[in-house]
């Protein structure tokens, strides 16, 4: 959120990804224990969105109109292996790699929800509310919460 709402050009991966809101989540997980055998794996998505589309839905719902531009994808590989570099210095592991994940957010990443759909029985639902409603909420907490929107000082 923070990105979004912030001054200036705000650069946009060209990846996607594929989305799911909380409620499909629990859903799916009731599903999982309901309808699935044991050691089952299902990927749950809803709808599949690029970074454009979902950047575009919290500037929506924050009501800002920011200029998106394609990110320089250069300085997000340097900028991760900086991260990188500093969490091993700090003994930190992460569990991903901040290259990894730059990678990642230039690629479509995408599935087929309709067989996990079926299989757990959890509806589509609706991406750009379920965003809102985190806006919402992270407002509502000072802008602790799902994202962050201004940093207390």
């Amino acid at each position: 959120m923070d990105k979004v709402a912030a001054e200036g050009p705000v650069q946009v991966p060209s990846g996607g990804t594929a989305c799911v809101t909380a409620e499909q989540v629990g859903a799916a997980a009731a599903g999982a224990v309901e309808r699935s055998g044991p050691h089952a794996a299902w990927p749950i998505g809803g709808e599949n969105l690029s970074y454009r589309e979902i950047y575009g839905m919290f500037a929506d719902a924050l009501g800002v109109t920011p200029d998106f531009v394609p990110a320089d994808t250069s300085a997000a590989h340097a900028a991760a292996e900086a991260q990188r570099r500093r969490l091993a210095d700090a003994g930190i592991e992460t569990g991903y790699d901040p290259l990894d994940v730059a990678l990642w957010q230039e690629q479509d990443l995408f599935l087929d929800p309709g067989p996990a759909m079926t299989a757990l029985g959890y509806p589509p639902d609706d991406i750009a509310r379920a965003i809102r409603d985190t806006v919402d909420a992270t407002r509502k907490h000072g802008g602790q919460g799902p994202a962050s929107l201004t940093k207390p000082t």
